[in-house]
């Protein structure tokens, strides 16, 4: 994603504000689709600190389908739409629970990091990004009635990783084995038998694999938790 900048009369660039950039495009088309979409949501500009925040009034489907209002906060980095924003239960009606990927902030666990379903700045929309919102607060309904969290939950922090990698790769004891080669430390040839002992070529063997955790993981990322985990 490309940064823009202002110019003070002093000489010194400053970061122009996403909802600004481009004669301010992005946040037009923003507020156009949640006026006609999610209209009870309201947008809040500090132009001081250069913030926006989008409060309102999510309704989503209860028990027996019976209407359900969840007040929610939206904070927007401010890398957006590159870095999706952040969804707050400003009135506590959500206790924290990692269970229920609730954190300690008040903040929803809506995704992993490494894994998310949208691309704000291609392709999906704000209306996309609370549709999201929508269905977890539903799955946040069901688990107050079940104790189980529906569908599919990740872990959380470094263990997050391990399953990701380790399902992507076909086990977690094999992220050690492909440590060095995920993080770029070495190389293995196409032709050249797989690290994993299958006694297959590597690309008839892991190599797709690796590739996929590699696109699908930022290298920063990878590098981090590698060297630090494994390597």
């Amino acid at each position: 994603m490309s940064v823009l900048f202002n110019r003070s009369a002093r000489g010194i660039r400053s970061p122009i504000p996403w909802y600004k950039q481009r004669e301010g495009q992005r946040f037009f088309r923003d507020q156009m689709l949640l006026k006609e979409t999610y209209p009870t949501f309201e947008w809040t500009v500090d132009e001081e600190l250069q913030k926006i925040i989008l409060e309102g009034i999510l309704t989503i489907k209860g028990p027996a389908n019976v209407p359900y209002s969840v007040a929610l906060s939206i904070k927007f980095p401010d890398t957006y739409p590159n870095t999706l924003p952040k969804v707050f239960d400003p009135i506590g009606r959500f206790p924290p629970d990692l269970d229920r990927h609730v954190l300690s902030d008040g903040s929803f666990c809506l995704w992993l990091p490494i894994d998310l379903p949208l691309n704000l700045e291609r392709g999906n929309t704000i209306v996309d990004f609370l549709d999201h919102v929508a269905l977890f607060l539903e799955r946040q309904l069901i688990y107050e009635v079940t104790g189980l969290w529906p569908g599919k939950a990740w872990a959380h922090g470094t263990e997050a990783f391990i399953d990701y990698i380790g399902e992507h790769l076909g086990g977690s004891e094999l992220i050690e084995i492909f440590g060095a080669v995920l993080s770029g430390i070495i190389k293995v040839g196409r032709n050249d038998r797989c690290l994993c002992g299958s006694g297959k070529k590597y690309k008839h063997c892991h190599l797709e694999k690796v590739e996929y955790v590699q696109r699908h993981i930022r290298v920063d990322y990878l590098k981090e938790f590698l060297h630090t985990h494994v390597v």
